[in-house]
């Protein structure tokens, strides 16, 4: 299953055209992700390299070192409204983003832009 949407990843991003490439590794077993030799992650940071692509992996934790960006710890807390199971309902999501590696120069400035739409 991996290697499978690593491939499906690497295809879509090498076709260019797309400003976000996700790929969503959250419900695999971190024992199959530290199985994925290293040389893979290269090849999916080469195929956006250059390209006004960006890569985004996401993992229940920390997968990959990034190869040319930053690396980030998202928290998020769902806040719900209504007092029963039938009237409740998602009405945001409380957020908290730490860089957790970056390839900056220290003291360098980021930008990091979230968008909550509600």
């Amino acid at each position: 299953v991996v290697q499978r949407a690593l491939k499906a990843t690497h295809l879509v991003a090498q076709a260019g055209g797309f400003a976000v490439v996700a790929l969503d590794l959250c419900d695999i077993p971190a024992r199959a992700l530290r199985d994925v030799p290293a040389s893979t992650w290269l090849r999916l940071h080469r195929a956006v390299e250059g390209r006004e692509t960006m890569l985004v992996v996401l993992g229940s934790e920390p997968i990959t070192r990034s190869a040319g960006g930053v690396s980030v710890r998202v928290q998020g807390r769902p806040r719900w409204e209504g007092d029963s199971a039938r009237s409740c309902r998602l009405t945001g999501m409380d957020c908290a983003l730490r860089v957790v590696s970056s390839r900056a120069a220290p003291g360098a400035a980021r930008e990091v832009q979230v968008a909550l739409a509600g």
